[in-house]
């Protein structure tokens, strides 16, 4: 890209459908730049790797702030198992400690108890505040950087800053996407047609590695399509997969397990 030369990018799809017309045993470094040219011969609208500023900074602002999110949470939790030993019943009047307010309480309920679980909860009701000042400062951070990228993400239902920085992080320029059902399928929300208990299985596989690459922030938005239960070799009434399913994605807002509410 510095000397000026002409960069495109491959998808891993195209790359692997011309290897497989080889008929080569095995993958190989020479098979691999053999497909990879002929890729770059045939097609004419491949995507350039150059990379928009604001949206790298997106993305990289978005998943530390995934990071902290995930670091309080597993904080919280420990506060949970320790409140659980010294103040069993404690839940009733804490049921999370999402807030300034709930935090104190706790503060307030191991007040004089000298024990080392209570100087540890101590500790830990210090790192979470430290996590939540910080996380407070991402999020303006990620709100400036929206607007420097003058996104129209935020006018849809349901699409919040910190949503429409995940899905700008995650995507990139749009413009490296060939069409509509190419970002649905790289965003794991295309609808997926098949039948028998395979294909349910092959539906719990999609939609994990949806969340994988960010697309469970769409699927929020705008549900996981799904074929028809008939067509799945399903009864009409039958099980059907939730796009909102339990997932490591689930707390990108900021939320608590629930396993000790």
């Amino acid at each position: 890209l510095e000397a000026g030369e002409d960069v495109r990018e491959v998808p891993a799809a195209l790359a692997h459908r011309e290897r497989k017309r080889e008929h080569a045993k095995g993958k190989s470094d020479p098979s691999d730049a053999v497909a990879i040219a002929r890729v770059v011969a045939r097609e004419e609208d491949l995507p350039s790797p150059v990379r928009d500023a604001v949206l790298s900074d997106l993305k990289l602002l978005s998943d530390y702030r995934y990071q902290l999110v995930c670091t309080r949470t597993k904080v919280a939790n420990r506060v949970h198992k320790e409140l659980v030993v010294i103040h069993p019943g404690y839940e009733k009047g804490i049921r999370n400690l999402q807030r300034k307010p709930q935090l104190d309480k706790v503060l307030m309920l191991i007040k004089g108890d000298c024990s080392v679980r209570a100087e540890l909860i101590r500790r830990r009701i210090s790192q979470l505040r430290a996590i939540d000042h910080e996380i407070a400062g991402l999020n303006g951070q990620i709100s400036k950087k929206l607007a420097e990228s003058g996104t129209t993400l935020t006018s849809i239902a349901g699409v919040g800053s910190l949503v429409a920085a995940r899905i700008l992080g995650e995507v990139g320029d749009v413009s490296r996407v060939r069409s509509k059902a190419a970002f649905a399928q790289m965003a794991g929300t295309a609808p997926l047609h098949g039948a028998g208990a395979i294909q349910i299985g092959a539906e719990c596989e999609y939609v994990r590695a949806a969340k994988a690459r960010g697309g469970k922030v769409l699927q929020r938005s705008h549900p996981l399509p799904q074929a028809p239960a008939r067509e799945r070799g399903l009864p009409a009434d039958g099980p059907r997969l939730r796009s909102g399913s339990i997932g490591p994605l689930d707390n990108i807002e900021g939320r608590e397990p629930r396993s000790h509410n």
